[in-house]
């Protein structure tokens, strides 16, 4: 009896210990006099994420949305503190006035992932610096231009595709289709090789792309754990994705390499050739070992995969919703091809309403709705007393920002117009960063780009792209994912297009 009364007041004292330690760590903003959106005890607030009621850019939409007049204020992900930035000026100095101070990200891979590790949006100081510059030149407007036919020709399967499978009345899941186009795209310029995704539909590219992505709870967790909990990760040492992916990659890879490194006259049109170049040219700081040249072209494909398939199917989701748009752009989409007499790649780059539209779909849909950035040292934010201490996260809340009025009128209405003159694009401050700003900005936002633009461009030239009764409005975003996927996908009707004697598209 003695010993049970024991055991319960040790297990009360532990329980009080623990919540005065919880209550102490979550003062951390009120004692810095920075105002706070108010926690719970032993979630902070992260709990409508962490239950996958919310997702995570709607969450930090909400929270940006409770702390009105403020430039930044504080929550907390369990009891850790971080910062939410909502000022463009602000948000300007930390990703590139001050960006010495903020080098690193949050999230982290683990050391038992030898090839992740290396993967340049992981790595941390100066490492991702000396990679970075190494592989800068694979993106180069000529390098672009090689890969430009490799790209084109994807975008004519993936029509090729759709026209065989289109049916009058019936909607097509867009998201899958583009999807299979990223990860064929992705597979000739970065592993330099045949996905066959329209050709087969366990194509096995297009089963490791969809395993790196799909919504299973596993990945639910590792995605979450990677940016919230990176202490967590590194202690149990979990697996950013499944290992099989990461090995079956690498023999690929590794194959690639060794024909090629075997034929010495082949040339140089994809990303393999361009990193095996890049590991050719000597260099005195640091070697380019295989190990870090496989992780470029596996980061290539997991970032780039994702990337330009979501950006698509939303862009063609708001084609859908807004005819008169949809309609203008096709206009300079055929005129362009017949002023160049065919899709050139300076022809694509000289579409400027397509710009436009592309820039608008990613200011609604940010693939990924947030950026995230460690303090490397202690900051003191211009023009106030508040000092950052070193090890703080800080997180820029881009759905918060891109769907702020004070910035963008009607926010959820999709108008390209926004963009029509971007010479006054983020002149005072950032409010627009869909891939980043500052030393950190996407390296592949070119060449996503590139993807995206050959997609649209073929696309509209063979189709009219429809709403139907199973298209979503609004679009829902799934709590299951960091990335921007809708709840229920992208469903719409395609028409083919027949050519009238004027040269002009027509609905069949």
């Amino acid at each position: 009896m003695a010993c049970g009364i024991y055991f319960m007041v040790i297990i009360l004292i532990v329980l009080i210990l623990i919540f005065a330690f919880l209550n102490k760590k979550q003062s951390y903003w009120q004692r810095k006099n920075v105002f706070f959106i108010k926690p719970s005890i032993l979630f902070g607030n992260f709990y409508p994420v962490l239950t996958l009621k919310v997702f995570v850019g709607d969450w930090l939409k909400n929270l940006y949305d409770q702390a009105k007049n403020h430039d930044y204020f504080g929550i907390y992900v369990f009891a850790e503190p971080y910062l939410i930035l909502k000022s463009p000026q602000i948000v300007k100095a930390v990703l590139q006035k001050d960006f010495a101070h903020f080098e690193n990200r949050m999230v982290t891979a683990p050391d038992n992932e030898p090839l992740m590790s290396y993967f340049m949006f992981f790595m941390k100081s100066t490492y991702w610096k000396k990679i970075r510059s190494k592989v800068s030149p694979v993106f180069t407007s000529g390098k672009l231009k090689l890969m430009h036919p490799l790209v084109n020709k994807e975008a004519e399967s993936m029509v090729d595709y759709l026209k065989s499978n289109c049916k009058p009345g019936r909607s097509i899941e867009v998201k899958e289709v583009c999807a299979k186009y990223s990860t064929g795209v992705i597979a000739r310029c970065a592993f330099g090789v045949e996905a066959n995704c329209f050709v087969n539909e366990e194509s096995e590219f297009r089963r490791m792309s969809r395993a790196l992505f799909d919504l299973r709870f596993t990945n639910t967790v590792r995605q979450l754990m990677s940016w919230f909990t990176p202490t967590i990760v590194r202690l149990l040492r979990v697996y950013q994705v499944d290992n099989w992916i990461v090995v079956r990659l690498e023999a690929i890879l590794r194959h690639v390499i060794s024909v090629r490194e075997q034929v010495a006259s082949h040339k140089v049109i994809d990303m393999i050739d361009l990193l095996l170049q890049i590991k050719r040219t000597p260099n005195e700081d640091e070697a380019f070992t295989d190990n870090k040249l496989l992780a470029q072209a596996m980061q290539f494909f997991t970032a780039g995969f994702e990337t330009v398939s979501s950006t698509i199917a939303f862009l063609l989701y708001e084609l859908a919703m807004n005819k008169d748009v949809q309609d203008r752009l096709r206009r300079e989409i055929e005129e362009n091809i017949e002023r160049h007499g065919s899709i050139t790649y300076e022809g694509i780059n000289d579409i400027h309403y397509l710009d436009m539209c592309i820039n608008e779909t990613l200011r609604k849909y940010p693939v990924l709705p947030f950026l995230d950035r460690r303090c490397t040292n202690d900051y003191t934010i211009p023009g106030t007393t508040t000092v950052i201490e070193k090890g703080t996260p800080v997180i820029i809340p881009m759905m918060g920002i891109h769907y702020d009025e004070n910035y963008y009128p009607e926010p959820q209405k999709y108008d390209p117009q926004r963009f029509a003159d971007k010479s006054t694009l983020n002149n005072d401050g950032y409010n627009y960063f869909p891939f980043g700003e500052g030393p950190r900005i996407c390296i592949g936002e070119r060449f996503g780009l590139l993807g995206v633009k050959l997609g649209i461009i073929n696309l509209l030239s063979s189709f009219e792209v429809q709403k139907n009764i199973d298209t979503p409005d609004p679009l829902e975003f799934d709590p299951g994912s960091v990335f921007l996927v809708s709840r229920v996908g992208v469903p719409l009707l395609f028409e083919p297009l027949n050519k009238r004697s004027s040269g002009k598209m027509v609905p069949k």
